[in-house]
Parts: structure tokens; sequence; C-alpha cells
């Protein structure tokens, strides 16, 4: 059934366009959705209204999101507690949390309660509007004043809110209270006086998605302690939830950020112990990452060859962390190795500018090799995302000069002001020293 006139006379069937929006708004194709909404004509309900919206706030469209849901008292079609939901979602995703607000406002005045559906958006909104200062007073809100009783997605929703800013003390603060509100024998004997299990939204007990968001607030928060001590109560079972790979990758970047290499080695040996778990590409950089920050080159070597033997091919990052480590080691020809492994790769795969400096600062530390130090600059100068800067260009007339290469060097200098770069002072002095090795050409101003 569903079909019936439309505009021009043709037939319209309306649970068809209905599925065919829906699909859109799977897929991000929002123009798509909107121009069918419009081809159902007089028989666009609610429905094609809310998924058209909700495509709309998908890709991030706010204006068109609430274009959509204002063309529809002129349409005749009555808004109900779903429209408002999607147009409080779609304003929410652009962070607008304002303009959430103010639809809320709407939803009462018509007689319509928001519930946990439109709270859940409301703390995206104030995540991606960044004002986690509201959370909190919204969660009291939603029970005391409104009298919802607070479901599972709604927690996680506030927690991940918190977590995204490190706000890890009232983060911890939800979780317990989450936890505490589970446990209440009051709602416990209402549970089983239910038929049936609980639905996972109505089923409160801190959960994987509950946990991990308290991980991303202790690794946003430099909390490396609690995340070590909540991972390891996860691993010994006794928060009735096992760690996923993003459980243990939140930690090993809480590791990585207080310079904790050793235990991000730690994690990663469980990890690999752990059969439910598989290490991605995503893990390992980010123990490769502690072990460019700790200056343990020859370890983080050594874990590129472990993580093939594993089946995780490492990719530019990989390696260019790598050669970050052995330029400070002033391994020149380990960065060289590694720097070919990066351009084996293919697909465009390039080393970024910090590689190519690294590689660059060190061929001019060890001396006797600015020949590789120009070849650097010649690539870098060749590329789409790591042009030379200044710094490129001073270490490699530094490398010149050490070498008494007088006239590269000042051939490079002048190079560098041709394409509109400012010398540092090192590069300036550079190449005073080597004009007077060569003629008595006119100076360049200083820098």
């Amino acid at each position: 059934g569903g079909s019936g006139g439309a505009a021009g006379g043709v037939r319209v069937n309306i649970t068809a366009i209905n599925a065919a929006i829906s699909a859109c708004a799977r897929a991000g194709q929002w123009q798509t959705a909107v121009r069918l909404l419009d081809r159902a004509g007089a028989r666009r309900d609610n429905f094609t209204y809310s998924t058209a919206i909700t495509a709309c706030g998908r890709a991030l469209q706010e204006e068109e999101a609430l274009a959509l849901f204002r063309r529809m008292e002129s349409d005749g079609v009555r808004r109900n507690a779903v429209t408002y939901n999607s147009v409080v979602a779609a304003v929410c995703a652009c962070g607008n949390w304002r303009a959430a607000m103010e639809l809320m406002g709407e939803m009462r005045r018509e007689g319509i309660q928001p519930d946990n559906r439109t709270f859940s958006s409301l703390f995206v909104g104030l995540k991606n509007g960044n004002r986690l200062d509201h959370v909190l007073e919204l969660l009291h809100e939603m029970s005391e004043v409104h009298g919802i009783e607070i479901n599972a997605i709604s927690y996680n929703s506030a927690i991940s809110a918190l977590a995204s800013g490190g706000e890890w003390e009232a983060a911890l603060d939800v979780v317990k209270h989450m936890r505490d509100r589970s446990r209440d024998p009051r709602r416990r004997r209402r549970r089983a006086a239910s038929n049936g299990p609980p639905s996972p939204a109505e089923d409160i007990s801190p959960g994987l998605i509950t946990y991990n968001a308290l991980l991303l607030a202790f690794e946003r928060g430099r909390q490396w302690g609690r995340a070590s001590n909540l991972l390891r109560d996860m691993i010994a079972g006794k928060l009735a939830v096992r760690p996923d790979i993003t459980s243990y990758n939140l930690c090993l970047s809480a590791a990585r950020n207080a310079g904790a290499w050793t235990r991000t080695l730690e994690i990663l040996k469980h990890l690999e112990k752990d059969p439910a778990v598989t290490p991605t590409l995503l893990t390992y950089n980010t123990v490769l990452h502690a072990l460019e920050r700790a200056d343990q080159h020859d370890t983080a070597f050594k874990l590129l060859y472990h993580m093939r033997a594993r089946g995780v091919d490492p990719d530019a990052t990989s390696f260019g962390l790598a050669i970050l480590a052995a330029s400070r080691a002033r391994q020149l020809d380990v960065c060289l190795a590694l720097h070919r492994e990066i351009l084996a790769l293919g697909g465009g795969a390039a080393p970024d500018l910090d590689v190519y400096n690294a590689i660059i600062d060190c061929a001019a530390a060890v001396g006797d090799r600015s020949g590789d130090a120009v070849r650097m600059l010649d690539e870098m100068k060749l590329s789409d995302s790591a042009r030379p800067n200044s710094f490129s260009y001073s270490k490699v007339i530094s490398a010149l000069l050490k070498e008494r290469r007088y006239a590269a060097a000042v051939e490079t200098y002048r190079d560098m002001l041709a394409h509109d770069l400012k010398p540092t002072l090192q590069a300036y002095n550079a190449y005073e020293t080597a004009l007077r090795h060569t003629t008595s050409s006119p100076h360049p101003p200083p820098p």
C-alpha cells in the first residue's frame, strides 16, 4: 500500500520513497534525500520529513535540516517527538546546542515532552560545541525537572561528552551514579516484576561503551594510573566487561602521553596474548610513538619487524616514527633504510615534513653526508605535502659548509630566497661564511 497522488498527477508509493530516504540517510546522501522528499508531494508524512532531516544532520547540513523542519508547518504535516528528536540530533551534530535548547522549548510548548533520545543528542551537541560545563546540569534536569528515568544511552552520551574534554572527575562521578542506580534494590525489584530481560537502554549497568568512554576521559585528562587500573580490572573480570581493542589502545595512548614507554610494551605483550582481541595498526603506531618520544630507536626498529611478523604491515607513520627516533640517535643509515621502506609502500605514501627534516638534521650532524641531505631536499621540492621550510634549507646549508662545499651552500641559500622562505640566522651566517670563500657577489639582505 501507500500509493497515492503527487504533483503533476504522478502516482507515488510513499512507503518506497520513505525507505529510499532512509537509505540516503544511512549513506549520507542528503541532497538525494531532499529531492525524494520533494517528489513525494502531498503524500509527504512525518516519517518522510524525519528521515530527510536525519539525512541532512548526518551530513552536517544544519541549515537544510532546520529548513525542512520549518517547512512541515506550511505543508500541514504535524510535528511529533520523532521529528523534534531528528532535528535536535541534526543541530547537535553541528555543535549548535543553543538551537537544540530552543527546539526543546518548542517541544514543551507543543505539549511534547523531551525524552532520553532528546537529551542524548543534547549531550552530543555540548561535546561538539565545547560546552561541557552544562553536561551535569542537564543530567540533573532530566531526572529532577522532567522526571525522565535516565537510560544507558543518555548516561554513555554524557560520559562521552565529558571524556572528550578530559573531564575525568565528572565522568567518573557519572559512572559511579550509573553503577549505584543499577544496583538499587527498588530498581531490581521492578525489573524482576516485569516480563522478559531488559532492553540495552533499560539495563543501566556500566558496559563496554561506558568504560571505554571513561578510559578516554583518563587518557585526555592525563590520568595514566587510573587508566591502567581500570584496564587491569577489566582484564581481571572485576567489572563484568572484557576489554576490546579500543580499551587497549586508549590505555596505550595514556601510557604514551605519560612517557611510560616500558608500560606500553607490557600492555602490548598482554594484548597479543588475549585471544579475543587483535592488535591493529593504531596499536603498534601508538607504541612506536611512545618509543620515539623516549629515544628508544633500537626497540622501535625491532617493533617494525615484530608487527610484520604478527600480520600487521607498517605504514608511512610507523616508519616515520622510527626515523624520528633513529635521527636523534644519529643513525643516518637506519633513517635512509626506513625512508626507502616508505617509498616502497607505493600508493602515494611519502615521508612528511618532520620526517624529511629529521633525516636532513641527522645528515648534517654526522658529517660527510651532505649529499644525502641535498637529495632529501630535492625530494621535498617535488613533494605535494612536504615542501621544504627554512629549517630544511638551514640544515642542508650547514651540512654543505661542514664539507667546505661553499659554492653549493651559496646556491642553496639563494634557492631558499627564491622560494620566498625567510632565512634563519644560522643559515645567513653559514651563507656569509661560504660567500667569503667563493666570489664577491652582492650579499642578500640578512634575515
